[in-house]
């Protein structure tokens, strides 16, 4: 990695991983246990210690007809990117790698049209890494929360048909996650929800086709979620919601090249939201795209 920011040392990383893994399986119920070595080095001016990092999986499923029923847990951990590490006055170079324990058990269904997965989940992350801003709102700093424990549920599922030239072709998501502080019992701060973390997220995509022709609408949502540790009430970020149009239709020339034209309209609401606080998001805008395929 390299720019041109004041003072800034050119960074390159090496990042090897090895796999042992080891799978039995029995008239539709499988086993799977794996061992992943990873080794992280960087190479720079005053770089960060390398990581070396043994992390086991365990996993069992069980398949009956179209229902698969499994539970895994495994430990894994993300070292800091390059940008948390190294980028100046945001980056520190004693980040410690988010180490995550993750319990998960689920239920999947795949029809001929319908497929859906249920999956309830409760991960405890140490040092996890997250940007808040420390000094002033214009200069944020890459940090380490020593222990966040998340709670949640994520319900997805999907419909696909044809009908000729006719298609359709759905995908929703709903996600309840609950992140929150258990760093140290004596803060104040203890049990609070870690900043940048809503309760509930969702989206929904419909995609409508007809021959050359496509037009697909997506809705995302994000609950509401605070700005920083503290949890007070000046720093609810109030929930919001944003719909895009895109129009798509494909030409086959005669040389056998594709052009394809797009017209897409986003936020059509003209939602007037935050992602991050005193950071407005832009509202109704278009945008227009030919793309040719050789």
């Amino acid at each position: 990695m390299n720019c041109d920011v004041y003072k800034f040392n050119y960074v390159y990383r090496i990042d090897s991983k090895s796999l042992l893994s080891a799978i039995a399986s029995y008239k539709g119920l499988e086993f799977n246990v794996a061992l992943l070595y990873t080794h992280v080095q960087d190479h720079t001016k005053e770089q960060a210690s390398p990581l070396k990092r043994l992390t086991p999986m365990f996993l069992a499923s069980y398949k009956k007809n179209a229902w698969v029923f499994r539970a895994f847990h495994k430990r894994i951990f993300r070292a800091p990117t390059l940008n948390d590490l190294y980028y100046t006055l945001v980056g520190s170079t004693n980040l410690k790698p988010e180490y995550t324990s993750q319990w998960d058990a689920g239920i999947d269904y795949r029809g001929k049209a319908l497929h859906f997965a249920i999956d309830g989940y409760y991960n405890e992350i140490e040092d996890k890494i997250v940007a808040i801003p420390m000094k002033c709102q214009f200069r944020w700093s890459m940090v380490n929360f020593g222990m966040v424990k998340s709670l949640g549920l994520s319900l997805s599922g999907g419909y696909d048909r044809e009908w000729g030239k006719f298609s359709l072709a759905t995908n929703a998501n709903y996600t309840c996650q609950s992140d929150r502080d258990y760093s140290m019992p004596s803060d104040p701060e203890y049990k609070h929800y870690v900043p940048y973390s809503p309760l509930h997220s969702g989206s929904l995509i419909v995609d409508l086709g007809y021959d050359s022709y496509s037009l697909c609408t997506s809705f995302l949502y994000t609950g509401e979620r605070f700005a920083l540790v503290s949890n007070n009430s000046d720093d609810l970020l109030s929930d919001w919601y944003t719909v895009d149009l895109k129009l798509n239709k494909r030409f086959l020339l005669k040389n056998g090249m594709v052009l394809q034209g797009t017209v897409e309209c986003n936020n059509v609401t003209d939602s007037r939201h935050e992602v991050v606080k005193r950071y407005p998001m832009p509202g109704r805008n278009w945008k227009f795209t030919i793309k040719l395929e050789l």
